[in-house]
């Protein structure tokens, strides 16, 4: 019942999170990226459903069964492509202590950034309701009406393609140093770059 598991993470209290890489349809606005709360025996859906419980196209109702998979416990931007997720742990920027980072690579109008999301003492995602995600190069667009989204902060806004400054960032991987500073690999730039303050 999951798709495209490259994003998994374990809390320190023993939760388990996956963060799925929806199929990539036509519609820049659908479907959305999930985050689960992953448990022994439970189905998420896939092939048969998306974002919360949505027969992915193809599927009938009494096919999918929607009703009865496991929800995700929060949607991210569609097409985002969730890439890694780590606890930041670090003690150079305290205000991320504990929470989630996640690296969104997708190459629509919702990835190339990475996302620190607030979570509870057991790890899981603190959610908003009819809340809104930017898209490059500006703007943004709403999630679907009383659906829970991530709560967070993208931690490289504007990360997108600047003409002789930068390309966009695809951010895949991370990990913390020992000073806390945070590194990542960009795939498109073929870098890896380091995240710290002076």
């Amino acid at each position: 019942g999951l798709r495209n598991s490259i994003a998994l993470v374990r809390h320190r209290s023993g939760t388990i999170l996956q963060a799925e890489n929806s199929v990539d349809l036509n519609d820049p606005a659908h479907p959305f990226e999930e985050v689960n709360v992953l448990r022994q025996g439970g189905h998420y859906g896939w092939p048969y459903c998306v974002d919360m419980q949505t027969p992915l196209p193809g599927w009938s109702a009494a096919q999918s069964r929607c009703s009865q998979r496991d929800k995700p416990v929060a949607l991210m931007p569609p097409h985002a492509a969730p890439l890694d997720m780590i606890y930041y742990s670090g003690t150079m920027f305290p205000q991320w202590r504990g929470r989630l980072l996640m690296t969104w690579h997708g190459y629509r109008r919702t990835g190339g950034r990475i996302m620190a999301v607030e979570v509870d003492e057991a790890g899981v995602p603190l959610t908003d309701t009819n809340g809104y995600y930017a898209i490059y190069p500006r703007g943004a667009l709403r999630y679907p009406a009383n659906t829970p989204s991530v709560r967070g902060k993208i931690i490289t806004p504007r990360w997108d393609n600047v003409a002789g400054q930068h390309p966009r960032g695809t951010p895949v991987g991370m990990a913390v140093a020992d000073d806390g500073s945070i590194w990542v690999t960009d795939d498109k730039s073929r870098a890896i770059l380091r995240i710290a303050r002076p």
